[in-house]
């Protein structure tokens, strides 16, 4: 996270997701015009800060490359 993009998939405790494109590298949020925050990720897909400090959140998952979602999950996922 701290060298580049990331995909992280909040999956929460009923079932529901959210995929979020984000980063630490300081950098990367500068360049966005942005600061780090302690309770929240920069989506850059959506260009605003996501909440991690939800206590919905289940777990959450790391990727490099962009997870295919379910149909539903990705339909979803557009309202959040």
């Amino acid at each position: 996270m701290y060298n580049g993009f990331v995909w992280l998939l909040f999956i929460y405790c009923d079932g529901s997701v959210a995929l979020v494109r984000t980063t630490l590298n300081h950098k990367l949020l500068h360049a966005e015009g942005v600061r780090p925050r302690e309770d929240a990720v920069y989506d850059f897909s959506r260009r605003k800060y996501f909440s991690i400090l939800d206590d919905k959140i289940q777990y959450v998952e790391e990727y490099v490359e962009k997870p295919v979602l379910k149909e539903v999950d990705a339909f979803a996922n557009r309202f959040i």
